[in-house]
């Protein structure tokens, strides 16, 4: 999408205080794709987070008229966008930081979350590569992914 820096800039305030997780659940059958309801979700995600504290979706109360609002408009792009799938999809926030202000889930370190509902469970290893700078390799100066350690090529280090 071309967005404006000052759109972004909107959004990253609007939704500062919130992780945001979009979430598609659907069974096929000869009548076709049958999606799972936010309240046939809602009663089971949780979010775990590496100390393996529970997390559940805020409710709507505890969501601001700002985020709420930007919520409401971004079901219509993304059904826009992914067509049935975006239709059918549920999203969820959950409080970025605790309450002695640290954030929840740090992308940027070494660590690991768990988002699971139903019989669902999915697993994400951080520190996320697009977070992170690029490193290359010392012997092609090859660009390689920022959480990666060693060149898969060469088995040398990588430098920062």
């Amino acid at each position: 999408m071309k967005a404006s820096p000052e759109f972004v800039e909107n959004i990253v305030t609007q939704m500062k205080d919130y992780m945001m997780f979009c979430v598609v659940d659907y069974t096929t059958s000869s009548s076709g794709i049958n999606f799972k309801t936010d309240a046939e979700i809602r009663t089971s995600i949780k979010l775990i987070d590496s100390s393996k504290n529970v997390l559940k979706p805020l409710e709507d109360k505890e969501i601001s008229e700002d985020a709420k609002r930007l919520l409401k408009n971004l079901q219509p792009i993304m059904a826009q966008m992914l067509g049935q799938f975006g239709e059918g999809m549920q999203i969820y926030l959950f409080k970025a930081k605790r309450i002695n202000g640290k954030p929840t889930i740090n992308v940027l370190t070494k660590n690991d979350f768990t988002l699971s509902w139903n019989t669902t469970s999915l697993n994400w290893k951080l520190p996320l590569a697009s977070m992170l700078p690029s490193k290359f390799c010392p012997v092609d100066n090859e660009k390689m992914k920022g959480n990666w350690q060693y060149c898969p090529i060469h088995g040398t280090k990588l430098d920062k």
